[in-house]
């Protein structure tokens, strides 16, 4: 039997949501369980759906990438997921990132 991932998807685009959402939805082997473009419902659905991969924009209503980052890393969780993000507003936060991250 094969593994199906569970996906979260996040972003402030309901149209980019809604295309994203198709799009994996036609691979046997992902499962969306969850969309938001609401920062603080991110981290609430990250807590109790437990996805094992993350997508998200950058910027989103409510916290912004950075604040939902650091506020997944500080939940307690079984597993954490993976965070994949998608953004065009990634310029002057990469910086920012890899040091929420503790990265060099």
């Amino acid at each position: 039997m094969e593994y199906v991932k569970k996906l979260l998807v996040a972003d402030t685009s309901d149209e980019f949501r809604r295309h994203l959402i198709e799009a994996l939805q036609s691979e046997s082997d992902m499962e969306v369980v969850g969309e938001t473009g609401d920062g603080p419902q991110l981290v609430e659905m990250v807590r109790t759906l437990q996805p094992d991969v993350v997508l998200m924009e950058m910027v989103l209503s409510g916290m912004d990438g950075i604040e939902v980052l650091e506020a997944i890393q500080g939940l307690q969780l079984d597993r954490r997921p993976r965070i994949l993000v998608l953004s065009s507003y990634i310029h002057g936060a990469i910086a920012d990132l890899a040091a929420a991250s503790g990265a060099d």
